[in-house]
């Protein structure tokens, strides 16, 4: 145990840069600026949980139904991801020059897999935004639990099935067993929970099928935590955050030797769903609390926060670049994965700044929002589930099927000519974004559009739904 905490000590202290301590200072002493602009008007103090209206001011201003940075995030995030498994298959680092000048993007692949950290994080913000709104604005926002459960299963089945279908009928490589095996795996994945399976002898027909079972395991207690949350949203957000660090310190100091397996299950993640719930809370706060400012006052806030927001993302940067100078060098240890280990342990300082940046970004000028919210991230975020969903099969076949020619009297693998990695990278990543897109628009919208007229009643729009609907379909 000793040396273990040695090391996390050695790792997250010692080699902590200036800059991620600069910007995190930074961040705090513009956050805090745009909170105390509405509590020194009294703002916060008045719009709680629906006591008060913020009719006062036009509810459509406060509360928009379409925050476009949220797709932008998203889009980001699951770049990042993709990047991260086509650069494990193709040993592509993504260096380019302009002239002399080298742009490198290295840092961003080694960790782009914190980019599922940040969806789970945006999936709870999306579900919760209808309650948050209703908390501080007069009337209830009435659940359909039921409709709430056929959305999310609609929105995620069709894509999930077919990847299924087309895995086990034309992948020969895919292991599931035989008998009573294979009809065990294939139904922990139809059930998610495909990750559980795992740690019994299973196996997962694809690889990154862990999250979508991730996520529909949240969606089953997001009702009981929601309630929760509306009622008391900083206890509700402690508690379930202690409840997931007590998880992850336990792993880390009495079964390291199992992180790989226990690490991202649902009770190691479900803090950062809960985290971007309590964030979408705050966001709607400050947002009504923006009824009792001046015009003066209401700018002066928004480019405080949107200033908060840029420099949160240049922390979120700092936080890859760092990732570089954390070294795992205890050889007691050595059974431990150094990407799983600073994975486990910057889990919460990063969901807290993912969820800082989703708070200061309801409040983006538009140029800003623009930028990031541009059209390419906007395209990323609407194939994202089928972009999840293939990206990583796509790159494993072009490699281990020897698909791109090397050279293979120069080189033992294709992974070693740097012409074969080249190609291989970026022929993965616009060969999925192809597949990604036929699937989408052929398949998964047309179908998803139908069952919904079919299964879920008709309402009014609320809030964030259609948004909540494409972003939350993870991973």
């Amino acid at each position: 145990m000793k040396s273990v905490w040695g090391n996390i000590h050695k790792g997250l202290i010692e080699t902590l840069p200036v800059e991620v301590l600069v910007l995190s200072t930074f961040a705090i002493v513009l956050v805090a600026l745009g909170f105390w602009i509405i509590y020194a008007k009294g703002g916060l103090g008045k719009y709680r949980y629906g006591t008060e209206s913020c009719l006062s001011t036009d509810v459509d201003e406060l509360f928009p139904k379409r925050y476009a940075f949220l797709d932008g995030v998203r889009g980001i995030a699951i770049i990042l991801v993709m990047v991260f498994h086509v650069w494990q298959q193709s040993w592509m680092w993504p260096t380019f020059y302009i002239g002399n000048f080298e742009i490198n993007l290295n840092h961003f692949a080694v960790v782009g897999y914190m980019g599922v950290e940040a969806l789970f994080v945006l999936s709870g913000f999306c579900l919760f935004l209808p309650f948050a709104k209703a908390c501080f604005t007069k009337g209830q926002f009435k659940f359909p639990v039921l409709d709430f459960y056929k959305k999310r299963l609609i929105r995620i089945l069709p894509s999930y099935l077919l990847s299924m279908v087309i895995l086990l009928a034309f992948d020969k490589t895919v292991y599931i067993g035989t008998g009573w095996t294979m009809v065990k795996n294939i139904l922990s994945h139809l059930m998610f929970v495909s990750n559980y399976s795992v740690l019994n002898g299973g196996s997962y027909i694809n690889a990154v099928y862990w999250s979508l079972a991730v996520e529909i395991q949240f969606y089953l207690l997001f009702p009981l935590i929601a309630s929760l949350m509306k009622k008391w949203p900083h206890i509700t957000t402690f508690a379930v955050s202690m409840l997931a660090n007590s998880y992850r310190a336990y792993i880390l100091v009495f079964e390291p030797d199992k992180l790989t397996a226990l690490f991202n299950l649902l009770p190691g993640m479900i803090d950062m769903f809960v985290l971007g719930m309590y964030g979408s809370w705050w966001a709607m706060r400050l947002r009504a609390g923006t009824a009792s400012l001046e015009n003066k006052r209401r700018r002066i806030h928004t480019y405080i926060m949107t200033s908060g927001f840029v420099v949160l993302t240049l922390l979120l940067c700092s936080i890859m670049y760092w990732h570089n100078g954390f070294v795992y060098t205890d050889t007691g240890y050595t059974v431990v994965s150094p990407t799983q280990m600073f994975q486990t342990l910057i889990r919460p300082t990063w969901g807290m700044v993912v969820v800082l940046q989703m708070i200061c970004g309801v409040f983006l000028i538009n140029w800003v929002e623009k930028i990031f919210a541009n059209p390419f991230n906007v395209f990323i975020a609407r194939i994202s589930l089928n972009l999840y969903l293939w990206h990583q099969w796509i790159a494993v076949k072009l490699r281990v099927n020897n698909v791109l020619y090397y050279d293979a009297i120069r080189y033992s693998s294709n992974q070693y000519d740097p012409n074969w990695s080249k190609n291989a990278f970026w022929i993965s990543i616009i060969l999925s974004i192809f597949v990604a897109c036929l699937i989408t628009y052929l398949w998964d919208e047309p179908v998803t559009s139908a069952l919904i007229k079919r299964f879920v009643k008709p309402k009014d729009k609320t809030m964030a739904e259609t948004q909540s609907e494409r972003v939350t379909q993870l991973s």
